[in-house]
């Protein structure tokens, strides 16, 4: 666990399973590495007592969708604009789901800032505001990290030993790579 404080003077704490250093001034703000998560951590210290707010700060971790979240955020990269009822007709025959569950996931988007809507009468139209590259982007990033910890060779090593790669393929891995060791210059 690394520890990157603000302010004050460290003292020991223990984290289950795991001994860290702390802030020990009245309150501090410091910024924690915590097995390949981030948080932001904001100590207040009381008599006797230690009160620790975890808060998850990862820039991409508002562009990590579910499979129905996806799925909707697809629909209207699509349609670059859609009501509920449009958006609940085009997933209805690959998901049965109720118009309120629809409804519903669209608003929790909304509060993500992944999507927005604008009314139209009585209908909300939303549309995203999150480019679809940035959540390929999140998406690759979360992969590699989550499985093959952080290493993006293994990653490329584990997707050619286990998918039949084309020649195109395998010649256009190769052209990414050689632009790729040019940039690194």
């Amino acid at each position: 666990m690394v520890f990157e404080p603000f302010c004050g003077y460290s003292e020991s704490f223990a984290f289950p399973g795991r001994s860290a250093r702390v802030l020990g001034a009245v309150h501090a703000v410091f910024v924690a590495s915590f097995e390949k998560f981030s948080f932001s951590l904001l100590t207040h210290y009381y008599r006797h007592s230690i009160t620790l707010i975890v808060m998850n700060h990862s820039p991409s971790s508002r562009h990590r969708l579910g499979d129905l979240q996806l799925r909707l955020m697809q629909i209207l990269w699509d349609r670059r604009e859609a009501s509920v009822s449009e958006v609940h007709a085009a997933i209805h025959s690959e998901r049965p789901l109720a118009y309120t569950t629809i409804a519903t996931m669209l608003k929790k988007m909304e509060e993500r800032d992944l999507v927005a809507h604008r009314e139209q009468g009585r209908a909300f139209l939303y549309r995203t505001i999150v480019a679809a590259e940035e959540v390929n982007k999140s998406a690759g990033r979360h992969f590699v990290d989550r499985l093959f910890e952080g290493s993006l060779a293994n990653a490329v090593c584990h997707l050619l030993e286990t998918n039949q790669a084309s020649r195109e393929e395998i010649d256009r891995i190769e052209k990414l790579v050689k632009d790729a060791k040019r940039r690194a210059k």
